[in-house]
């Protein structure tokens, strides 16, 4: 089963490979859609492989919100077909709650005004792109 899904991993990334070259300017969202996978699948594909830096995090989306604002100014991005929302600022005031089985996070000060739904949070990547 290993090997299969390497096998499977190897093939989506040289499919991504080949892809690129075609439209280097691609975007990740549009790559994968283009592939029939998802953008996590496709990030999944480079991690070991791509010249450009590609990390699975930890699981805990939580911490890794409360420690980004060290990083400074950061991108908030929200996309789908029908729109791009895109907020740059820091994440200066974090704050965590539960409801229930319901978490949810927050950052809101004058650059950025996000209502986070940790419980649809899964998979986290930090991935270093050259534009």
């Amino acid at each position: 089963m290993q090997a299969a899904k390497l096998n499977s991993e190897e093939n989506l990334y040289s499919k991504y490979q080949e892809l690129k070259s075609q439209n280097p300017n691609i975007r990740a969202r549009d790559a994968a859609i283009e592939l029939g996978v998802s953008e996590g699948e496709l990030l999944a594909s480079r991690i070991g492989n791509d010249e450009n830096a590609v990390f699975l995090l930890t699981d805990d989306s939580q911490k890794i919100l409360e420690g980004i604002l060290p990083l400074g100014e950061v991108m908030a991005l929200t996309r789908n077909e029908h729109c791009v929302h895109e907020r740059k600022g820091e994440y200066d005031n974090m704050s965590f709650q539960s409801h229930g089985p319901m978490k949810m996070g927050l950052a809101v000060n004058a650059d950025i005004d996000l209502r986070l739904f940790m419980n649809h949070w899964k998979y986290n990547f930090a991935a270093i792109e050259q534009t």
